[in-house]
């Protein structure tokens, strides 16, 4: 039997939780360290813009779970799985498993500041934004419409750290 949430508890994750993995990928997907210390920074700046990229992935793709998990995914607010679906491929998955999420024998080098170009981890989080815009929208078209605002200031907001992370606004430096 699935875990049910009240509409409360909906609302606090999409505005607090999903608002938070939305900001965080897109804050840091362009961000970049610099000087000494740098290529630690950015390495640990992609890792994590990889781990948002995937945990808004999960939300939007995983069904409602059979157990009494208090995970909270897309489905939940719609009572089925969305049509919206994350726009990472599999291949896109297996390469950012592959790179933060085990450690194998194929490990890629997680040193190196190119692990995933600046350009890649841009797009799927454009990518990942249009795939929220198109949840709320399904949102806003259900008998759920009440919910597609809690999503809207999470939405605007990730849109605005995406632009000043793509033009390498954040840049970090050792103290």
């Amino acid at each position: 039997m699935a875990h049910t949430h009240s509409n409360q508890e909906l609302k606090r994750v999409a505005e607090t939780h999903v608002g938070y993995e939305l900001r965080q990928m897109a804050s840091m997907v362009g961000a970049r360290g610099v000087g000494r210390g740098g290529r630690l920074a950015t390495t640990a700046l992609i890792e994590a813009s990889l781990v948002h990229i995937r945990n808004l992935h999960e939300f939007l793709a995983k069904g409602v779970p059979t157990d009494e998990d208090t995970t909270v995914v897309a489905a939940h607010y719609l009572g089925t799985k969305p049509a919206a679906t994350s726009p990472l491929t599999h291949n896109d998955l297996v390469s950012i498993h592959q790179k933060v999420a085990h450690i194998t024998c194929n490990r890629e080098s997680l040193q190196r500041a190119h692990m995933v170009p600046k350009q890649v981890r841009v797009r799927w989080a454009r990518q990942m934004i249009a795939a929220f815009d198109a949840f709320e929208y399904e949102l806003r078209s259900s008998k759920f419409r009440h919910r597609a605002a809690w999503f809207q200031r999470p939405i605007a907001d990730a849109k605005r750290e995406l632009a000043h992370s793509g033009s390498n606004a954040y840049v970090f430096r050792r103290a």
